[in-house]
């Protein structure tokens, strides 16, 4: 199952047509997918002081969060699809990546060493789409 994680606010965005683009070639494919649409689930990018009682134990109160994980843990191919905002991804995206890639579900760290395993095996591709309206000759300059 592929999972697009879609992360603009307006439908008039040229993500939104990529995203538009990628759906229906799936539909026509008649390949399984689904979308993570952050800001059409109101995703809270923040952690409230509750929900940090429970970030170190790899655990979250938010349901939300837990509906993500179960979608990733579906998944064998992710697609992200966000425009980069400041040089950098908007942070509704990046909150995402903090409040579901979890200790447990997304990576265990050894104790001794703090070498870190990811868990998330069974996704085999990610595909990252990303737009800006910075030249790419300037961004390839700052790198």
């Amino acid at each position: 199952m592929k999972t697009i994680v879609y992360a603009h606010p307006w439908n008039g965005s040229y993500n939104h047509a990529i995203l538009t683009s990628i759906t229906e070639n799936l539909e026509t494919k008649r390949e399984p997918f689904q979308v993570i649409d952050l800001y059409k689930d109101g995703f809270n990018p923040v952690f409230s002081a509750e929900e940090l009682k429970y970030f170190h134990k790899g655990e979250t109160p938010d349901q939300l969060v837990k509906d993500y994980q179960k979608k990733l843990s579906q998944s064998t191919e992710l697609i992200f699809i966000f425009p980069v905002w400041w040089w950098d991804l908007p942070a509704i995206l990046k909150g995402f990546i903090d409040k579901v890639m979890l200790r447990g579900f997304a990576f265990l760290e050894d104790q001794n060493t703090g070498a870190l395993k990811g868990l998330l095996t069974y996704i085999k591709k990610t595909t990252v789409i990303s737009t800006s309206t910075t030249d790419k000759d300037y961004i390839e300059s700052e790198g």
